[in-house]
């Protein structure tokens, strides 16, 4: 626990914080969408669920929709996989968007003006930096999310949920990245509950490091970590 807490201390002002934001590193992070094939994009935007052993008096707000205990990650991630903003600890009951709408994220998009300052007309549209979702968030002006599903879909339409889904598919690969680094992460933390949260926000700064040093990603890992999710 010592150790994570000074890897926190240390390294979060180095390797993750990023609010509030300046006009340099907005750009950086647009910049790194553009070269997917989205405009306007700070970052994609998910959530992740971490095994986890609550006590019994607890354990019914960790029960997830999947079957099983967990604590939420959401995180917001750039171009490169580096998290730009995390909210760890959530119960596993408790879906993305609730979590993304009561973060301090939010507020930052509503109260901060460089994400509308920034705004680019595109086909004749004010478009303002916004963030990418998947189809369980609430859309808005800061979030954008896929077309719902139907049968007839224009192909407009489908390329555009092509085009978003394969941006936002960073942060899938993350949240694979994490666990596939830190198994103590991706097999489920047997920490005491309260213990679980500085765990999870040192395994993040210590990615962001990582990739920033440009480590590599052993495969191996990622399969692990793969065969685990598919046999839960």
């Amino acid at each position: 626990m010592d150790f994570c807490h000074e890897v926190w201390r240390c390294l979060w002002p180095l390797y993750l914080k990023k609010f509030p934001m300046n006009e340099i590193q907005l750009r950086e992070y647009i910049k790194g969408f553009e070269s997917l094939g989205f405009p306007q994009v700070l970052g994609a935007i998910d959530g992740c669920h971490i095994e986890v052993r609550p006590a019994a008096e607890d354990a019914v707000d960790y029960y997830n929709y999947k079957g099983w205990y967990s604590t939420v990650l959401l995180a917001l991630v750039d171009a490169r996989c580096r998290f730009i903003y995390i909210n760890v600890g959530s119960p596993g009951r408790c879906n993305d968007s609730s979590i993304f709408e009561c973060s301090s994220l939010k507020k930052e998009l509503v109260q901060s003006t460089i994400f509308k300052d920034m705004s680019r007309q595109i086909s004749s549209i004010n478009v303002p930096v916004v963030l990418l979702g998947d189809s369980a968030f609430k859309f808005d002006e800061h979030l954008m999310k896929p077309y719902p599903f139907c049968v007839n879909q224009s192909l407009d339409k489908k390329k555009f949920n092509y085009v978003l889904s394969k941006c936002r598919r960073v942060v899938e690969n993350a949240f694979g990245h994490l666990k596939g680094r830190f198994r103590r992460v991706g097999k489920g933390l047997d920490n005491h509950i309260a213990n679980t949260k500085i765990v999870i926000k040192a395994c993040c700064v210590l990615h962001n490091f990582l990739n920033e040093e440009n480590d590599e990603i052993n495969e191996k890992w990622i399969a692990a970590q793969q065969i685990e999710k598919e046999a839960r």
